[in-house]
């Protein structure tokens, strides 16, 4: 039994025909895609690729557009989307594409992006990334898709992620936000034929779909996990990009087509107009998003705790946290800090300087009391002032120094300062503790 999709690629084996690309799951509009299939099987693809031969199928179609003092990059979008290119179709090489909108969205000299979109969609393979770059350049600069006549599947999910959808008419179509893949049993043919297709496997769900096998349950099961989760994403996408809630995009998730009018009304779409008008329109508000953008560069921000951390290191959480309620700027915290050193080295210094200080004045007063209380020895000779001599404090004098000494460390000072002070203070008392210390 024959079919009409059928395509002979012997005679192209060796050119170079990426067709893996185009096997597996697809977001596309079904209609467009069948459309498709129809005029490949009837193409004599030898001639077809021996004609493009030559011809950078992934090149990308990109201009400039001047506007009222702004630069706007324009990306076509064009065909059925492939990963890599397809000479059957127009301008839609993803991976071209995700360059192009990358060159634009890091290009100073550009203001604005705008994605002319004219397509039906196109494999799973490469969409995810190309929509994940029209998102991640929005946070540099206006980033707006226009419909022009056709955003389906695949080119929609990558048009949600722009600020703003808009379509040339009223009678553009947008939506076909659903997943597929198409397989074909013809285990029934082939039987008719008395063919038995035969399939040696490793596992039960290898070879899954080879031509003239009957299609089991399972693998349907398998299949429709893979649909069914690649759907997922795509939802999700959509839901986040539009700033919709999930569950309306899931309602919307049926695979059809809505008229512009109507995809406006269901949030999927922002506005209808001429491609000049968008233009006006998108210059209008780069220049606005500029004009923030450089008002927003001379006023100081206040830094991060991250930030923080990076500019002063060795900073501690108090210091941190006092920068953090201040509202201090990287460079303010890092010049704070710079003068927190200081001063903290400063403060180390000097009670460094008073330590030693009372330390020589201690030892100073010490050898005086000492020298003192030697003189008064040897001026009484034949008295045993160690044994049996009254001291000038009445008690036990190293009771009372250590009591005195006490005191003063009760009074906060450490044990060196507390000493020197009461050396200082009661010079008598010390003379006195030193000679019944050096009676024991």
């Amino acid at each position: 039994m024959k079919t009409d999709l059928t395509i002979d690629t012997s005679s192209i084996a060796d050119i170079g025909l990426d067709l893996e690309q185009y096997v597996g799951l697809w977001l596309v509009d079904e209609v467009r895609f069948s459309a498709l299939l129809d005029q490949v099987g009837k193409l004599d693809l030898a001639s077809h690729v021996a004609a493009n031969a030559g011809r950078d199928i992934s090149a990308v179609s990109q201009q400039r557009r001047q506007a009222e003092e702004a630069t706007i990059s324009v990306t076509d979008i064009q065909g059925t989307m492939t990963k890599r290119g397809s000479s059957l179709s127009g301008r839609g090489g993803m991976i071209s594409l995700r360059r192009s909108v990358r060159d634009a969205a890091n290009d100073g000299k550009v203001d604005a992006i705008l994605l002319r979109i004219d397509s039906p969609g196109g494999t799973v393979s490469g969409t995810a990334d190309l929509a994940a770059e029209v998102k991640a350049a929005t946070a540099k600069k206006p980033v707006w898709a226009f419909v022009e006549d056709v955003t389906a599947s695949a080119a929609y999910w990558v048009a949600s992620q722009a600020d703003k959808i808009l379509a040339n008419n009223a009678t553009a179509e947008v939506g076909s936000i659903g997943t597929f893949l198409g397989i074909y049993d013809v285990s029934g043919a082939a039987a008719m034929q008395g063919i038995k297709a035969v399939v040696i496997r490793s596992g039960r769900l290898k070879g899954s779909g080879f031509p003239g096998t009957e299609i089991t349950e399972e693998q349907r099961a398998v299949w429709q996990e893979i649909v069914d989760k690649t759907q997922a994403q795509f939802t999700q996408g959509v839901a986040d990009g539009r700033k919709l809630p999930l569950a309306r995009i899931e309602s919307l998730a049926e695979g059809r087509m809505w008229l512009a009018e109507d995809a406006k009304q269901l949030g999927l779409i922002d506005e209808i107009g001429s491609f000049d008008t968008v233009i006006s329109n998108l210059a209008a508000t780069s220049r606005r998003k500029r004009s923030t953008r450089m008002s927003d560069d001379n006023t100081p921000k206040a830094a991060t705790w991250q930030e923080l951390k990076a500019s002063c290191p060795g900073a501690d959480a108090e210091f941190l946290g006092k920068q953090i309620d201040a509202g201090a700027t990287t460079m303010q915290a890092a010049t704070a800090w710079m003068a927190e050193l200081q001063l903290r080295a400063e403060i180390a210094e000097e009670e460094k300087t008073k330590a030693e200080e009372s330390r020589a004045e201690a030892e100073k007063q010490a050898a005086e009391a000492k020298a003192e209380a030697e003189k008064a020895k040897a001026g009484k000779p034949g008295v045993d002032m160690l044994g049996g001599g009254k001291s000038s404090q009445e008690g036990d004098p190293v009771s009372e120094f250590q009591s005195a000494v006490k005191s003063k460390m009760d009074a906060g000072l450490n044990k060196a300062k507390a000493t020197a002070s009461v050396v200082r203070e009661q010079p008598d008392l010390h003379a006195d503790y030193l000679q019944a210390v050096n009676a024991r």
